[in-house]
């Protein structure tokens, strides 16, 4: 048996892709750490002792099967005899990088197998000091978006816009200031407090109201806009365009449009009214195709304005 060539013996039960990773080592040992460094994954000292400090007894387990849980997690800690300053150090380390406020910071700290307190602290400093310096690009690139923001709730990207010569006077200034001020220190994705874009929770969200990625939905600024306008629109254009008409005989207000050849009534009228409505869906587009609305259905009505019907 001593005279057994043990590679040889290995090459017999490995798969042949397996054997392309060996098949230029020269000796079984050598052939057995390459195997070994690609198979073997090192176990992550500080992850360890953070599963293992951060156990708990769970419900209804017995306190020999924690105990023995508790044991089987520390034997990836790597205990070892140290001093009591390395001990401290240890410590030290392991209390820094699960209190660290940044989950960034944190996952490049637990990429490394063996860390030590200093090795710790000088990389998240600089990790720290990158993402500061490109939360000033952010910046000014959000400040640009934010003027681009304020432009558009004084000129709605909607055509109705035109139809509204005073819409700026209708902005109160200090309310514009305070406005801006609240941009100027909230994300513009999540609305949450300031921080780096790759740590914004809505980087990967899609919007329900657009149904574009990179934002939440109460961040929207289609819906802000949109919203603006048809609130400015009713308040300043709707008024005077309205007339009483008899539906079904029940007296209402009417917006008149000439240039459209059918005649809508708010669902909820048609139920109070217990009206019948038959089942269709129809599109209504208002100035632009970004402004419509789904019908539930259609009714039969008589429709009086002044003496014609």
């Amino acid at each position: 048996m001593e005279n057994v060539d043990n590679k040889k013996l290995l090459i017999n039960y490995i798969s042949p892709s397996v054997y392309q990773m060996i098949s230029d080592k020269e000796t079984y040992e050598e052939a057995i750490q390459s195997l070994n460094n690609i198979y073997v994954q090192p176990n992550n000292e500080v992850f360890a002792r953070h599963k293992l400090a951060t156990c708990r007894q769970e419900q209804g387990q017995s306190v020999d099967a924690f105990l023995q849980k508790l044991r089987s997690l520390s034997k990836d800690c790597n205990f070892k005899a140290v001093t009591a300053e390395q001990h401290r150090d240890e410590s030290i380390r392991d209390a820094f990088i699960t209190g660290i406020a940044s989950n960034s910071i944190r996952k490049r700290l637990l990429e490394k197998t063996d860390l030590k307190l200093k090795d710790a602290f000088e990389e998240a400093r600089v990790l720290e000091h990158a993402y500061q310096h490109s939360l000033l690009y952010e910046s000014q690139s959000e400040t640009t978006s934010g003027a681009t923001t304020n432009a558009v709730r004084e000129h709605p990207a909607d055509p109705v816009a035109p139809q509204l010569p005073d819409l700026r006077a209708s902005i109160n200034s200090t309310q514009t200031r305070q406005e801006v001020s609240a941009i100027s220190i909230k994300c513009y994705f999540c609305g949450r407090g300031r921080h780096p874009r790759n740590e914004c929770p809505a980087r990967e969200a899609t919007c329900n109201q657009c149904g574009k990625k990179g934002h939440f939905q109460r961040s929207c600024k289609s819906r802000k806009s949109t919203a603006f306008a048809l609130a400015t629109l009713h308040s300043l254009g709707l008024g005077k365009s309205t007339s009483l008409i008899l539906l079904n005989g029940v007296p209402l207000k009417a917006l008149i449009d000439t240039g459209s050849c059918e005649s809508y009534v708010a669902a909820r009228v048609a139920r109070n009214h217990k009206w019948p409505i038959k089942t269709s869906v129809d599109r209504i587009f208002m100035a632009s195709t970004h402004l419509s609305r789904v019908t539930e259905g259609h009714i039969f009505a008589t429709i009086q304005l002044k003496d014609e019907t």
